[in-house]
């Protein structure tokens, strides 16, 4: 009798601090969205849809290069050193260790050459950043704002994170990846303790649509406004790649991020490749996906599988697994270790890369943001990267998902079950 009453008890806890945490913040609506087929846009006229619908500029003229795991740090510590002007960084994660105290001496080393330095960190996400870090900085002349610090005061917001990744430098360099400031993102995926991961350097006109990002929480955070030409300097154009820079805030009604993830899935004719860590979004997002692929698009699906640091939302995606499967898609799991990209590529030609996992957090809750690229050459690399990550995925079937015992089963059904908070 007390076992069944403690599991009761244990029931109706977990029920009340669900339904606290889920009206703690400010959800977009992800509505299952509805227009004419017909009408969509080829892949290649997608632009001005995307932008029209997301209300994010189209910025022509652009360049950028793809980099991998640990590699993405040497050029971002050149361009730091190079650094005249200004030096903006948001993050979410920033962990103490080596590359915490690499970038922090990168950062004073620009304060004392007389670049202004401003930085973003997530309130939850810089919670294992080590002791005394940010006062450093502070100390020093870099202006230092947490988003959302946990408080009494501020519980009704616990919810709102900052889970961008964006480094702009002197407003004509700019970085969007899915690295955080830690430790695991050094090295090149080698083991457990390395994550898998993936970033875009931009130069060109697109650089002023991260720079308006970042601008955006930095004046809500501190009414300042960033002006001139050190922030937002003229522009040349410095290669072919068209870009749109999408992003989603806290107080918006609706995920802009979501809705460019579903034009990308409606304006696609032959084959969408997707990189997420934490996959476990609403039913109607899959339900676009079995659509795509009905519609005879070749959808492959990459996860992270027991390499995660989230076993209950691994738990919850798996629940999707049978359904995904049935209407044709491809699920696959990266074993190495956690595949931490939030990466997107659509027929060889557009490319989505930024901070926003395919989950509720993503989508309703958090600020995020990304580039939408169109260059083949950019697709073409990330496909290649694709293709070499598969070698070391396992392939989901339908029958390993009926051997799954009903126990299990039923665990899985129940992590989705609380999906909107994983």
């Amino acid at each position: 009798m007390q076992i069944w009453t403690w599991l009761v008890g244990l029931v109706i806890g977990i029920a009340v601090v669900y339904t606290l945490l889920y009206f703690l913040g400010r959800r977009r609506r992800t509505p299952d969205w509805k227009w004419d087929q017909d009408a969509v846009p080829t892949i290649t006229d997608l632009a001005a849809t995307l932008s029209g619908l997301t209300r994010s500029p189209v910025y022509d003229g652009n360049s950028a290069e793809v980099f991998t795991n640990g590699a993405i740090f040497d050029p971002i510590f050149s361009d730091l050193e190079q650094a005249q002007h200004t030096i903006n960084l948001e993050t979410f994660v920033w962990w103490g260790g080596r590359l915490e105290r690499r970038l922090a001496d990168a950062l004073l080393a620009a304060c004392r050459r007389g670049v202004k330095v401003r930085v973003t960190a997530d309130g939850v996400g810089a919670m294992k950043r080590s002791s005394g870090i940010f006062e450093e900085l502070r100390a020093a002349g870099v202006r230092v704002e947490i988003y959302c610090p946990v408080r009494p005061w501020t519980l009704h917001r616990f919810n709102e994170r900052t889970h961008r990744k964006l480094l702009i430098i002197d407003g004509r360099i700019g970085y969007t990846m899915g690295h955080g400031v830690a430790d695991e993102w050094l090295g090149d995926a080698h083991s457990e303790d390395h994550f898998r991961d993936t970033g875009l350097r931009l130069q060109g006109p697109v650089v002023h649509g991260l720079q308006t990002v970042f601008a955006e929480n930095w004046t809500q955070l501190t009414d300042e406004l960033l002006v001139g030409d050190t922030v937002f300097p003229p522009l040349e154009e410095s290669g072919n790649s068209v870009a749109l820079v999408i992003s989603s805030s806290s107080g918006d009604d609706f995920s802009n991020v979501e809705i460019g993830f579903a034009m990308a899935l409606a304006a696609a004719r032959e084959e969408i490749l997707i990189q997420n860590p934490y996959f476990a979004p609403d039913r109607n997002v899959v339900r676009l996906m079995c659509e795509t692929a009905a519609r005879g698009v070749r959808i492959r699906l990459m996860v992270p599988g027991e390499a995660i640091d989230a076993q209950v939302l691994r738990r919850a995606a798996r629940h999707l697994y049978p359904t995904l499967i049935e209407a044709g898609v491809e699920v696959m799991e990266y074993r190495p270790t956690l595949s931490h990209q939030k990466v997107m590529v659509i027929d060889g030609t557009w490319s989505r890369i930024g901070s926003t996992n395919l989950d509720c957090r993503s989508l309703e809750l958090n600020e995020e943001a990304g580039v939408f690229i169109c260059d083949t050459g950019i697709a073409a690399t990330l496909r290649q990267q694709f293709i070499a990550d598969t070698r070391h995925c396992t392939k989901i079937n339908a029958e390993q998902c009926e051997q799954l015992g009903f126990t299990t089963r039923m665990f899985d059904a129940g992590a989705y079950l609380i999906h909107g908070q994983l």
